[in-house]
């Protein structure tokens, strides 16, 4: 080829160079290959000959949840599992029967479990067995090692909730993922093993993809039963150090909540023996500052894996897992009297000096409507009528108004559908529509059903959480924030990483002076004598606005409804709410309180919501004392 002998001329006299370099690395590679075979080679053969090596998998820590004044909430603390690793064992069923005597546990029941967690498993994985050990199990393994191939005693974190009841709802709990869930996660780019542990409820779940840690992993040498072999591992001299390099774990990420701890103890403790629950919002922010539900259960527990605890848990018909605040819906009874005189006013059907006669009895259609009080209440205006909770005066209203009227009104206010809160499975509520029931029933709307809407009753159900929002609502003016409880994403050194400010979902416009009449009236119910909350409501420290509540669970007939609540049966007793906002002239908290078959909301629901309020405003006034007064924080417009 013409060129070449000039080209080869050219390279010539790069030849020593690339000759030398392949000289160089062939030498190395025989230095490395004299080590391993002439020194090492005893140690590796003998290593080989009696022992082997096991991948550990080291777990993440998840990330720590703290309150809004960095006060833990729910943390990981040490526990000893015992696990098996199916490589190292030789008769499984001998092992595992052995192993579940000094357990105490049935030989069949743990098999089962050991087969269902190898199953499609890699068998060098270990899987546990038993978590959290007692002492007493952990010594028995340790003194009789040589019966039990393949299992061992692995050190572990367990969640923690520091609050034990209070609050398990919001929270949530962890479970070890199944298959359905490793799929699931591994469309999102996101990888789980058998064994792992994955949120099932609460923030846990919500929050999964910032609070689980990167999982490490460390090599350690077992010997021919799979139990691990004392080994220096100082300068990493060991074999397992010498052939594969140990990979530390990396924490997950923190949450900072909105919560106030102490306001959520207020809240517990006014509960007691009660069934329901509570919450208090930020009016200017939509911040959640307390969150409870009852009956509840000990998140921590449920990591030891009891099937005695589960049922029970399952068992009870008032659904301790579920979170009552946004999970279940229920008629709201009076506390929805507001929006039915708001939307009269709005709608020109009465003025805030309109006058009604309110008798003890109306009729419409073929029946007689009974007012809750036996005389009537005479001749009344709209705010005397929110402070009374008058029957009749509502029913009279209703029957001049359109019941998609009333529904916009509450719609408007956050009523009848998701908040968008922060929380996994909240549900929608309802608020009627003539649409609705003919979507729903293939039925026309009749006048005599929106009289029970205008009340709270009927097929109008909402939330607690969307309780307090719309009296939010109220409170700031006609702001709608969308409700959230954490706060702040940071790493586990404690450094911001995302940071969550008050959304503003939309601003309902209305009349100042239908809100006036509103609040007026919310502020008799509490304040005034003859208002249904003025001997249970009240507080000294600061002035509250709000509205009881007393809704059926069962229609009721004219005999039934006066007989006294408490001498019915327990599923038969009305529910009880209370709803309420302070200080009254500049709103800073809205607190929500609903009672399971507690009959009366002012005696039953209203002392709760003062508890809380009373909480708060004793934090404010020792800030205060330290700090001075502070500026009234105005909502956003």
């Amino acid at each position: 080829m013409i060129g070449q002998g000039e080209t080869l001329k050219h390279l010539q006299p790069r030849f020593p160079f690339l000759f030398y370099a392949i000289a160089l690395g062939f030498g190395l590679i025989s230095l490395r290959l004299v080590k391993l075979q002439l020194f090492d080679g005893g140690r590796y053969r003998a290593f080989s000959d009696r022992n082997s090596l096991r991948k550990d998998k080291l777990p993440g820590p998840r990330g720590l949840v703290f309150d809004r004044f960095g006060r833990l909430l729910v943390d990981n603390r040490l526990q000893l599992d015992v696990v098996i690793t199916p490589q190292f064992v030789r008769e499984p069923e001998k092992v595992i029967n052995y192993l579940a005597s000094m357990a105490g546990v049935k030989g069949e029941k743990l098999y089962k479990l050991y087969k269902d967690k190898t199953r499609g498993a890699p068998r060098f994985q270990a899987i546990t067995l038993i978590p959290n050990a007692s002492w007493t199990v952990i010594a028995q393994i340790e003194s009789s090692k040589d019966g039990l191939s393949g299992v061992d005693v692995e050190p572990r974190l367990m969640r923690t909730y520091l609050q034990k009841e209070m609050g398990a709802q919001v929270f949530g709990y962890l479970g070890e993922v199944n298959k359905r869930d490793i799929e699931k996660q591994a469309k999102q780019g996101v990888t789980y093993e058998s064994g792992d542990l994955i949120g099932r409820g609460g923030i846990e779940k919500q929050w999964e993809q910032y609070l689980r840690g990167n999982d490490g992993v460390k090599f350690v040498v077992v010997d021919a039963h799979g139990h691990r072999v004392a080994q220096q591992r100082e300068n990493d001299t060991s074999v397992a150090g010498l052939l594969y390099q140990d990979v530390a774990p990396r924490a997950g990420h923190n949450l900072v909540l909105t919560l106030d701890s102490d306001l959520q103890k207020a809240a517990w403790d006014a509960m007691e023996g009660k069934m329901g629950a509570t919450v208090a919002l930020d009016p200017r922010t939509g911040e959640v500052l307390a969150m409870v539900s009852k009956p509840s259960f000990d998140a921590t527990q449920l990591n030891v894996s009891d099937s005695t605890i589960w049922q029970g848990l399952f068992k009870n018909p008032y659904g301790p897992l579920r979170n009552k605040a946004i999970q279940d819906h229920y008629a709201p009874g009076s506390t929805f009297k507001p929006f039915t005189i708001l939307a009269a006013l709005e709608n020109n059907i009465i003025t805030r000096e309109t006058v009604l006669s309110c008798p003890a009895t109306i009729r419409f259609g073929n029946r007689s409507w009974h007012e809750h009080n036996k005389g009537g209440f005479g001749r009344i205006a709209a705010v005397e009528a929110l402070m009374r909770s008058s029957n009749v005066f509502l029913w009279q209203l209703a029957m001049k108004l359109d019941v998609n009227a009333i529904a916009s009104v509450a719609t408007d206010f956050g009523l009848g559908s998701r908040t968008g809160i922060d929380l996994p499975g909240e549900v929608p509520g309802l608020i009627p529509t003539q649409e609705w029931k003919k979507r729903t029933f293939r039925d026309e709307w009749y006048q005599g059903e929106t009289l029970s809407v205008a009340i709270g009753q009927g097929a109008t159900v909402v939330t607690p959480l969307q309780l307090a929002l719309s009296y939010a609502t109220i409170a700031n003016g006609g702001l709608v924030f969308q409700p959230y409880i954490v706060s702040k994403i940071t790493d586990s050194d404690g450094a911001m990483l995302k940071e969550f400010k008050p959304k503003l979902i939309k601003k309902r416009e209305s009349a100042a002076k239908h809100l006036e009449t509103i609040t007026q009236g919310l502020h008799d119910v509490v304040n005034k004598p003859g208002g249904t909350a003025y001997w249970f409501g009240r507080l000294e420290e600061v002035e509250i606005a709000g509205k009881s509540g007393t809704s059926q669970v069962f229609s009721q007939d004219a005999r039934e409804l006066f007989i006294p609540c408490q001498q019915k049966a327990f599923a038969r007793r009305n529910n009880a709410w209370f709803v309420a906002f302070a200080p009254y002239d500049n709103p800073e908290i809205v607190v929500a309180s609903f009672g399971m078959h507690e009959c009366g909301g002012s005696v039953a629901a209203s002392p709760v919501v003062k508890a809380v309020i009373k909480k708060f405003w004793e934090k404010k006034k020792a800030r205060e004392s330290l700090q001075g007064p502070q500026p009234a924080s105005a909502p956003i417009r």
